[in-house]
């Protein structure tokens, strides 16, 4: 069996091309690069410690390129005891902003060899235990939160969760990475404008109250509000749901 892997993967290097429906094995190119199948998943991986000569680690990646080869990421987290996976969950797909999260953290997940799965939270029930199945079932390695459902307003009756977590466009109360704008200095921005504009009788369209980023532009607006001088009407000032 070895040999004829060796065959195969010699002859797809030279004519490059690869049998179609046949996946590429790391032996695969190992055989090809003349090399073992330690040193071709160290080069493959990167690995910092490996003491290779150049030549080396060009005929592995060559190999690899030509092959077609792709690491199995299943196989992987199998050796690694992760599965690979990073888990996303959003308040609502349909919101634009959320294509744009989604797209960034599939392209940096793929170049570190991991895949994404997405979870809408408007779709989870008012329970909201969603993301407690990712985690208790072992799906994923970590969690990207964008969604009310954790570190906010049910931050006291969620378990603390025993993986990597990072908030997306949220600022949970829980202690914790989080990544998002600053709303706050976003909205006294737009005061400003209007001000700049002549407009004195302002008010405001936020998001429930419950949630991070609203509550955030709303001090924005009474703080900037405040600062021009300007009279707040609490009946100007609307919540709604974050949907245009």
């Amino acid at each position: 069996m070895a040999e004829t892997s060796a065959v195969w993967a010699t002859l797809a290097v030279n004519n490059n091309q690869p049998s179609l429906g046949v996946r590429p094995r790391l032996a695969d190119v190992a055989a090809a690069a003349g090399v073992t199948g330690s040193i071709a998943s160290r080069v493959l991986n990167g690995d910092p410690t490996l003491s290779a000569r150049p030549e080396t680690r060009e005929r592995v990646l060559a190999a690899a390129q030509q092959l077609g080869y792709s690491p199995n990421a299943f196989a992987r987290g199998l050796r690694q005891s992760r599965t690979m996976t990073i888990g996303v969950v959003l308040p609502n797909l349909a919101y634009a902003v959320n294509a744009d999260i989604i797209r960034g953290a599939e392209r940096r997940a793929l170049a570190e060899g991991y895949v994404v799965l997405i979870a809408d939270a408007a779709e989870l029930g008012p329970t909201g235990t969603a993301y407690q199945r990712l985690v208790l079932e072992g799906r994923v390695d970590g969690l990207l939160l964008a969604s009310t459902l954790v570190g906010e307003s049910r931050a006291k009756s969620t378990p603390k969760l025993p993986l990597p977590v990072v908030y997306v466009n949220r600022r949970g109360q829980r202690p914790g990475v989080s990544v998002s704008v600053d709303d706050e200095h976003g909205v006294a921005l737009a005061v400003d404008h209007l001000v700049k504009l002549g407009h004195s009788a302002l008010g405001q369209i936020g998001g429930p109250r419950d949630v991070d980023t609203a509550r955030r532009r709303r001090t924005g607006f009474l703080k900037r509000m405040k600062e021009h001088g300007l009279v707040v009407r609490r009946n100007w000032m609307i919540e709604t749901a974050l949907t245009e």
